[in-house]
This record gives C-alpha cells, sequence and structure tokens, in this order.
C-alpha cells in the first residue's frame, strides 16, 4: 500500500479525471459509449491501485522494482491524460456526440424499430457465424448440467478449462482464429441486433433465443465466468436503451438491484463452481480481487520486464500486426503469454492480460501509451458522434450495445485485440457490410433530376 499522502493525491487525481470525463461525455447521467468504458476503467485500474502496490508480492511472490512501479504509476497518469486529451480533439473535429433524450426516447418508443439491415447477407452471415462456432467452439466432452452443478473439483474444472483452451487456441489455425473472432466479436453484434429485431415476427424472436442460448452454453462450457457475463451484461443495455432509458442517475434502484445481484449472487456462484470447497465470503473476495486487484498485479509486470528483461517490440505485441507483416513472432514471446511463462514457465496455459496500455508499453513506452490514448479517445468520439447521428435502426442499436461492450475490453486486453476480436472496430465493418442501402425512389428521381440540371 502507498503511504497516506499517495493515496489521497492518487484519489483527487481520480476524481478530477472522473469529473472531466463527465464534463466531456455525460457518460456518468447518460448511457452511452463511455458510460461502461469509465466504469470498467475506474473499477480496474483506478480504485484499488494505492493498495495494490506490492499485490505482486502477497499474491504471486514475485518482486517488481521501485522503478517499474514508478512507471505503472505514471502510465495510468498517461492513460487518462491521454483519454481525456483525444476525446476534447474528438469532439473538436467530429462534435458533440450527445444525444437528444427526447428524440432518443420517442424513437425507441415505435412498437418496432426498423431494420435497417439487407436481409440477404444478414442471414448468410448469421448463418457462417453460427455454423462456425458450433463447429469448433462447442464442445462434446463434457454436459453442461454437470458444470453448473458443481460436481468437478478445483483441479478437475482447471483442466477442463485447460484442455478447452489448447482445443480451441486461435493460434493453432486460421479457421480457429476466424472463429474466435466470431464468437467473441461477431456473435454479440448478431445477438443484440436480434433482440432489437425480435418485436417483428415469432421467427426473429426464435432466432434471438437460439443465437443467444447458443452464445451463453459455449461461454459456460469454455471454464470461463467472463464469456456468459459479458453477452448477459450487453443484453441489460440493450434492454434499457430499447426502453429508452437514456438517462442515468445515482438513485436508479434498477441499476443499484442489478449491481447487487451480479456482485453478491452471480459472480460468488460462478466462483463455487470453480472453487467448490470455498465458503461464501471467500468467494466473494476472489470475485471482488478478480474485477479489480488483478489487473494492476498484471500491469505492473508489464513494466517489470519491459525493457529490462525483454526489450521494446516496436509493434510485434499484437498477433494481428504480426500477421500482417508477416512476423514469425512465436505465441510465447507475446506479452500476455511471455509474461507468466518468465515466472511460472511454460506448464502454465493460461495468458496474462492487461489494459491496452501495457501492450502500449511494451512496444513504444510512455510514447505509445500517450499516443494510443489519444487515439483510443478520438475513436470512441468518433463513435459517439457517429450513434447520435444515426436512424436508430436494429441494425444501428445492436452496433451500438456492441461497441458499448467492447470498449469494456480495453481495460483487460490490448488495442488491436480489442478492435479485431472483440468487436470494437470488426463489427464497424460489419456493419457497414450488413447495412441497408435502398433508396427510396422518390429520393432516387430528385437525385437524377439535380444531375441532369447540374449538367445543363
Amino acid at each position: 500500500m502507498l503511504d497516506t499522502p499517495w493515496i489521497i493525491a492518487w484519489y483527487i487525481f481520480l476524481l478530477a479525471a472522473v469529473w472531466m470525463f463527465q464534463r466531456l461525455t455525460q457518460c456518468l447521467t447518460r448511457l452511452n459509449i463511455f458510460s461502461l468504458f469509465v466504469f470498467f476503467l475506474v473499477l480496474r485500474h483506478g480504485v484499488t491501485v494505492p493498495f495494490d502496490h506490492t499485490t505482486n508480492i502477497w499474491f504471486a511472490g514475485i518482486y517488481v522494482s521501485d522503478d517499474a512501479l514508478q512507471h505503472f504509476y505514471w502510465a495510468l497518469l498517461l492513460m487518462y491524460g491521454g483519454l481525456l486529451l483525444g476525446i476534447f480533439l474528438g469532439q473538436y473535429a467530429f462534435g458533440s456526440g450527445k444525444i437528444d433524450l427526447r428524440i432518443f426516447q420517442a424513437a425507441m418508443n415505435a412498437r418496432r424499430l426498423p431494420g435497417g439491415v439487407n436481409w440477404f447477407v444478414f442471414v448468410a452471415v448469421l448463418a457462417v457465424v453460427v455454423g462456425l462456432i458450433a463447429a469448433t467452439q462447442l464442445r462434446t466432452d463434457v454436459s453442461l448440467t454437470d458444470l453448473l452443478s458443481g460436481v468437478f473439483s478445483s483441479e478437475e474444472y482447471r483442466a477442463l478449462r485447460d484442455d478447452y483452451g489448447q482445443a480451441t487456441n486461435f493460434s493453432n489455425s486460421w479457421l480457429l482464429r476466424f472463429a474466435s473472432i466470431a464468437r467473441f466479436g461477431l456473435l454479440p453484434f448478431l445477438i443484440y441486433t436480434l433482440f432489437f429485431l425480435k418485436d417483428r415476427s415469432w421467427i426473429w424472436r426464435a432466432a434471438f433465443i437460439f443465437v443467444t442460448g447458443l452464445g451463453l452454453v459455449v461461454g459456460v462450457l469454455s471454464g470461463e465466468k467472463s464469456p456468459a457475463l459479458y453477452l448477459l451484461i450487453g443484453l441489460v443495455v440493450a434492454f434499457y436503451l430499447r426502453k429508452g432509458w437514456a438517462r442515468l442517475s445515482p438513485l436508479d434502484w434498477r441499476i443499484w438491484s442489478l449491481t447487487a445481484l451480479g456482485l453478491f449472487a452471480v459472480l460468488p456462484y460462478l466462483y463455487r463452481l470453480q472453487y467448490p470447497t470455498l465458503g461464501y465470503e471467500q468467494v466473494l473476495q476472489s470475485a471482488l480481487y478478480r474485477l479489480t486487484s488483478e489487473y494492476n498485479r498484471s500491469l505492473q509486470l508489464y513494466f517489470e520486464i519491459y525493457p529490462n528483461i525483454q526489450p521494446h517490440l516496436y509493434g510485434l505485441s499484437s498477433s494481428l500486426i504480426n500477421s500482417i507483416l508477416g512476423t514469425n513472432m512465436p505465441a510465447d514471446m507475446l506479452p500476455e503469454r511471455f509474461i507468466p511463462v518468465y515466472y511460472l514457465g511454460p506448464q502454465y496455459l493460461h495468458t496474462w492480460n492487461a489494459a491496452y496500455v501495457g501492450a502500449a508499453w511494451a512496444d513504444f513506452g510512455f510514447i505509445g501509451i500517450m499516443l494510443e490514448s489519444i487515439f483510443v479517445g478520438l475513436l470512441l468520439q468518433g463513435y459517439a458522434h457517429w450513434f447520435s447521428r444515426a436512424r436508430k435502426t436494429a441494425l444501428v442499436m445492436g452496433l451500438q450495445v456492441t461497441l458499448m461492450m467492447a470498449v469494456t475490453k480495453l481495460s483487460e486486453a490490448t488495442f488491436t485485440a480489442s478492435l479485431l476480436s472483440f468487436g470494437l472496430g470488426s463489427t464497424f465493418l460489419l456493419y457497414l457490410l450488413l447495412k441497408s442501402y435502398s433508396i427510396k425512389p422518390q429520393v432516387l428521381r430528385q437525385a437524377i433530376y439535380e444531375n441532369f440540371a447540374n449538367r445543363s
């Protein structure tokens, strides 16, 4: 734990940063793309930061030097500052991106939203994504009821999770890489779009139930807790938006009730499945630690490893960049994999992920952190501006929920992974493919008339 003066200084800075986020984006009073982003960023790399100073020592027995810890704190300051600067520049370049609540609520009051979808392409993409996930990600070696009933010991549960992770690892083949993108990035977009389409007919309701069920089952069977929770949180956000509840309030009992349900019931239940011998208080502590301090512990090690033990990677921390450049970078050399292997050995099969600033530091140091943070702020402000002007179709609303969820991954994964694997960029490209470009006849006639008039 830091000394008391530094703890006070950190929370003053954190409150100032949150206040600036609110001033620029209204993220605390409007449900927008910045709301969940700021919430998870502060939860993972804000609330417990002063108390995580020695977490690596007591949790993992890993010593982190004073220089690395200083770099860690400076990185967080640059991260928050760069994000705010990027949002400010984005508002100057694009506009405020704030929606009119009355107009938005009027649009959501419609019994069914306009689709805004190229139906043939949408159904074709839906079939391909569902088929790819069912063929490569749906395991058959264990039953769903066994996993949910808690019959496995901790060792058996871990073994099942390790086996699944090794079998579906994206580095094994290009097919599994596409399947990973489809599962974590594209499937949520399709599910949330189907949520806004389900009021059109029983066919769309059935499709929504089936595809959502597939996503939840695959998430639970993987042995990981976050994929199913990710989909469920997104559905809650979609429900809020469909009701037109875009206004947020600290006194909203619905938000507090859902938060309490997830924190004190759902998360402890999921942790109890993995650690059946632990009591309720222990699994609750484990859940709270995993939501907060674990991300800081992992991020600290990036500053310990780079560039003291490993040199800066200059962009090669991303498997996406390596694929584009044709660089033969082994998966075990990527930071999220190299760091745990360095400390625990190759027998450890998982990764230690950190916020996007970890990979930015591993690549280019403080300059990488600042530039990447500014770009993230610009990108999110660009998305906010797009949504404020877009017609509120089912496809647009599905994409908005997807982007709101994808930005939460920036506080636990690399920027390129968030763009591709978790849909922050890939789903917007898919939206452009799925979008209906039909033009009303009178609009087409007017365009033709104006064209001839200009020529004459």
